[in-house]
């Protein structure tokens, strides 16, 4: 024990400096275990702080990993609605091909895609109501003028126009990769499994109708000379989790 005023080395027993006679201030065992147990856990402490953290930091990369990787299940029904004079009549469709596109956002808009969708509308009215300058505006589309058509030959549009929208949707995607693909089967059913994120759900298929009447005042469809057309669909999907698909409405149909 070692004397605070002068520094003297003193036995453990000494009451006093056997120098200077400063008394001895002797610390009692206790205490000295209760400080040796508290660098103890201090040293304990930092090291379970350190394996914790070190634990953290490998597990944020690996979470990360299995949500972005995580794939989910997708069951879609892919439906026709026909309307034959005022009856819808909803059917399945059969052997429709699907196609799924990862949505980068770029959009629609001033792509020849768009350019057929307009021309699919004016397609629903018939060539006595049809301006010619809308030729000019979709003359990028590179298909038959509108304006040059009689009724049989404005009908076969009609009916053929869609068979280009898958072409076109890819188009407008600029460099699409097909995310996945399936068919669906004899019910319209189809499934698919994707991961996190918005994708487009695309199908083409042939689907029933009708030619119009030429001579009635508002086209109504000859049902007694069924015929079928092109139609396809465009989906747009973002995935969180299981999710269903349920789609009557075709984006572009005869």
């Amino acid at each position: 024990m070692f004397c605070s005023a002068c520094g003297t080395a003193n036995t453990d027993t000494a009451k006093a400096c056997r120098v200077c006679g400063e008394p001895l201030a002797r610390e009692d065992h206790w205490k000295k275990w209760v400080t040796a147990v508290r660098k103890w856990a201090d040293k304990r402490a930092k090291l379970l702080l350190l394996v914790l953290w070190v634990l953290f930091a490998s597990a944020v990369p690996a979470i990360h990993f299995y949500g972005a990787s995580q794939e989910f299940e997708i069951t879609g029904e892919l439906l026709y609605k026909l309307e034959e004079a005022d009856t819808p009549d909803v059917r399945p469709v059969a052997g429709a091909r699907i196609e799924v596109f990862e949505d980068k956002g770029k959009g629609f808009l001033n792509s020849r895609y768009s350019l057929l969708l307009v021309r699919r509308s004016e397609l629903e009215m018939g060539p006595g109501v049809y301006d010619s300058k809308v030729d000019i505006m979709l003359s990028p589309l590179k298909l038959a003028p509108l304006s040059r058509m009689n009724w049989g030959w404005w009908e076969g549009e009609r009916l053929r126009n869609c068979g280009w929208a898958s072409q076109l949707f890819k188009e407008s995607q600029q460099t699409p990769a097909v995310y996945a693909t399936t068919n669906t089967n004899v019910s319209g059913h189809f499934w698919l499994k994707l991961k996190r994120g918005k994708y487009f759900i695309t199908a083409e298929s042939q689907v029933p109708s009708f030619w119009r009447l030429e001579d009635d005042p508002i086209h109504r469809p000859d049902t007694s000379a069924p015929v079928t057309g092109s139609a396809f669909w465009c989906i747009p999907v973002t995935v969180t989790g299981n999710t269903k698909v349920v789609s009557a409405e075709p984006e572009c149909s005869p």
